[in-house]
């Protein structure tokens, strides 16, 4: 089995959550080969990639390749010939605002024509799977899963202590993905200075390029997290956040309904201002921290197993 995974040489954290669940299928006699593949603008580089990927595939005998997005990830496994799944995750179906309307077009084209030619392919939310037309009907939903061993409550002092954070400040945890255009790094910047406003002490606690065992600590030192984005396929901070039994308050983008409707203590919202709201709330009035939904649902365990079984259904010798 060959992961094929988008790559930014700048960012060395980015897309680890696609690397997930890898541990337990190792653990089921499934090998898994790692190729991180830096997109390219230009055709001679697709094709370099491509021969790169097939002698890969020659040379360890790979049964199947899987495309860890769509777009131009999804067109290399197509162009090398041999069986291969797409992962649909995000920004390669609903299109990235920083980027044009045509190259948005492209990029989706790209990943729908090799939808078509795929033996199966996967969306991380349904939200997702509604939108990639007709052949998206067979697509099977498995959201990224959530090491819940890891994103687990921690007492906010020691986790501030941790940290080296102020815990008398009131700390907002948000993923800002390198303050892309889509994540709205302007709007939590809004929703600070408007709490500040309320005469709360606020600071926003920005997760990005962190070290991947820090990130609970990041997360518990805070009294909740906000998602400003306008548009996400299943965003993990949701459930990591979730796990840590921290509240989540944010806009309806992706799958984030379906794991915040769960929690009593968070809260979907319609604006900033709605946000800052509940946001005030939250803080003059915090929930205990403990986990207040049932994360066995997206456990890390739980998603790897859903993806043998689709292994399983389009290559039987897996």
């Amino acid at each position: 089995m060959l992961w094929l995974i988008p790559a930014k040489k700048n960012s060395p954290l980015d897309m680890l959550f696609a690397k997930r669940g890898l541990d337990y299928l190792e653990t089921q006699d499934v090998q898994v080969i790692i190729k991180n593949f830096y997109e390219t603008k230009s055709i001679l580089g697709l094709l370099k990639e491509v021969r790169s990927v097939r002698k890969l595939t020659r040379e360890r005998n790979v049964d199947l390749i899987h495309a860890q997005f769509g777009s131009t990830t999804a067109m290399v496994a197509l162009l090398t010939g041999l069986p291969f799944v797409v992962t649909f995750r995000g920004t390669d179906v609903n299109g990235d605002p920083a980027s044009s309307h045509l190259m948005n077009f492209i990029r989706k084209g790209m990943g729908i024509l090799a939808m078509h030619f795929s033996r199966g392919n996967i969306s991380v939310s349904s939200q997702l799977k509604s939108k990639l037309g007709p052949k998206g009907a067979d697509s099977t939903v498995i959201p990224s899963g959530t090491k819940t061993e890891l994103f687990r409550p921690i007492d906010k002092s020691e986790a501030c202590m941790k940290l080296g954070l102020n815990k008398d400040l009131y700390y907002i945890a948000f993923a800002s993905g390198g303050r892309r255009k889509v994540k709205r790094y302007d709007l939590a910047l809004k929703v600070c200075e408007l709490l500040r406003i309320k005469g709360h002490r606020i600071e926003l606690l920005e997760i990005w390029n962190t070290p991947h065992d820090q990130v609970p600590w990041m997360i518990n030192a805070a009294e909740v997290t906000i998602l400003t984005s306008e548009m996400e396929g299943s965003p993990n901070i949701v459930r990591e956040s979730l796990a840590c039994g921290v509240p989540v308050v944010c806009f309806d983008v992706g799958d984030a309904a379906q794991w915040i409707n769960q929690d009593p203590s968070s809260a979907l919202v319609i604006n900033v201002q709605d946000m800052v709201d509940k946001v005030d709330t939250i803080l003059r009035n915090p929930p205990q921290r403990q986990r207040r939904i049932n994360v066995e649902q997206f456990s890390e365990t739980n998603s790897a197993k859903k993806l043998l079984n689709f292994y399983r259904s389009i290559h039987g010798t897996l």
